[in-house]
């Protein structure tokens, strides 16, 4: 954000927003990056401990640690996402919308999981499961093009000599 190219609202936000308030907001988006990165580490050693489960007695908890794994990695991209907040309102475009791609493709997964829960422990089949699972799918999609777009167009910026937090 240049000094010249303050729009009426940047400057309104710029003026109703103290030291505290920015400090406050990136604490909060800190310890959600945090929380989230880690659920994220998090479900993939108990997605590779749950393999040692599969084809032996045992297949049952395989199963439950796979679940667990997908709701942990969702879980954990959401949380990210939710830090968006801060940098749509202190930092720059590209940013906030990257965390809004993962936090989306978090929450898809979520809803991927659930249909899988509900298929493993037999609560619903059929076309309830399916039009969660193709929702889910139609999610995922969308927020993998939106991620790699904004990387895209954050390389471009980058290598037009573009700061990020330039808002053109």
């Amino acid at each position: 954000m240049r000094e010249g190219h303050l729009t009426p609202t940047d400057a309104l936000e710029l003026t109703a927003s103290s030291d505290a308030d920015v400090v406050a907001s990136r604490e909060g988006a800190v310890n959600r990056i945090f929380t989230g990165g880690t659920l994220m580490l998090l479900s993939g050693p108990t997605l590779f401990v749950g393999g040692f489960f599969f084809e032996t007695d045992l297949q049952v908890l395989g199963m439950l640690a796979v679940l667990g794994s997908i709701a942990l990695a969702g879980t954990g991209m959401t949380l990210i996402g939710l830090a968006a907040k801060h940098l749509r309102r202190f930092g720059g475009p590209l940013g906030s919308s990257f965390l809004t791609a993962l936090g989306g493709f978090g929450a898809s997964v979520l809803v991927w999981f659930v249909s899988m829960a509900m298929l493993m422990f037999n609560i619903a089949e059929g076309s309830l499961v399916g039009a969660l699972n193709r929702f889910a799918g139609m999610g995922m999609v969308f927020f993998t093009v939106m991620l790699v777009a904004v990387v895209i167009a954050g390389l471009i910026r980058w290598a037009a000599g573009a700061s990020i937090r330039d808002e053109s």
